[in-house]
């Protein structure tokens, strides 16, 4: 459901507490539909921090039409004894916004229903099986998703790479982009090594399904669709996700411990809670590494 909230000033005090009148719903778009048995039971989307002016120092700041919005979901069965997977979907703002009309909302219960098929398989990459699971909220900063992968060797070493996906896929952003990932990748030989232990994929292997790969190293643009099959999952039909996106992936130093990371628009940091409580617990790395 999209909904905007009316007549708020954030600075003014209330004298009654926000209610349900001032949240005004505008449309309501379907995911993927599923069989009968199942349904949501778990719901999260995560974006950009909305900045009411641009960083100090920078003249500009990206629109929030363009930001990513990840969402996660996981079904299960009318009597939980079935559990999917979790699903993770990556859509632009815009594709959201292209459903608020410009005029006043619809009156309550008259907000007009928004099919899958109509706004979903161009407009986002829907996935499941993503290696990782954030800890912290700020993994997402405009049009760019960091994650990361490891695997553990023994208690005392493992791999772990970083993986950034950006959306804006441009080309000239995709050219300085496979430069700069280039360079990072000629200074950093781990990042070519295997991690196929236990069926993991392998570093630059495509993270949000296949199709056609643009291949150097570590860093893929993948245009392809994701295909969900429906065959013993919750979903009553194939689904199908296509929004293109960019792929860099490093190896990164083992900390002691899998490590996760958090981006703004400058810089990623590295972060590893380690058994020493007096050693740091992060790493900062610039984004322009990836």
């Amino acid at each position: 459901m999209l909904f905007s909230i009316a007549h708020i000033d954030c600075d003014a005090p209330r004298a009654t507490p926000l209610s349900s009148a001032d949240i005004l719903p505008h449309a309501r778009l379907q995911l993927p539909p599923l069989h009968p048995l199942w349904h949501v039971t778990f719901f999260q989307l995560e974006t950009t921090p909305l900045l009411a002016r641009a960083p100090p120092g920078e003249p500009f700041a990206p629109t929030p039409a363009d930001h990513v919005l990840v969402f996660t979901l996981q079904y299960a069965t009318a009597d939980h004894a079935r559990l999917s997977p979790r699903y993770q979907g990556f859509v632009h703002a815009r594709a959201l916004l292209a459903h608020v009309p410009e005029g006043p909302p619809p009156a309550v219960g008259d907000a007009p229903t928004v099919a899958w098929d109509a706004w979903g398989p161009a407009h986002t990459r829907f996935a499941s099986g993503l290696p990782w699971r954030a800890r912290y909220a700020r993994y997402v900063h405009g049009q760019r998703v960091v994650l990361s992968r490891h695997v553990r060797i023994d208690p005392a070493c493992g791999l772990q790479s970083v993986v950034l996906l950006d959306f804006n896929v441009h080309a000239r952003r995709v050219r300085a982009a496979r430069e700069a990932h280039a360079a990072a990748v000629a200074a950093a030989a781990a990042s070519a090594e295997d991690l196929g232990v236990g069926g993991r994929p392998r570093l630059g292997q495509a993270l949000l399904g296949g199709g056609p790969v643009v291949r150097k190293g570590a860093f893929e643009v993948v245009r392809g669709e994701t295909v969900l099959k429906a065959q013993q999952g919750p979903f009553a039909a194939d689904v199908r996700s296509a929004l293109p996106y960019v792929q860099s992936e490093v190896a990164v130093d083992w900390l002691g411990r899998p490590s996760e990371f958090m981006i703004d628009g400058e810089r990623l940091l590295q972060m590893s809670v380690r058994p020493d409580p007096l050693s740091l617990p992060f790493v900062a790395l610039e984004l322009t590494a990836l």
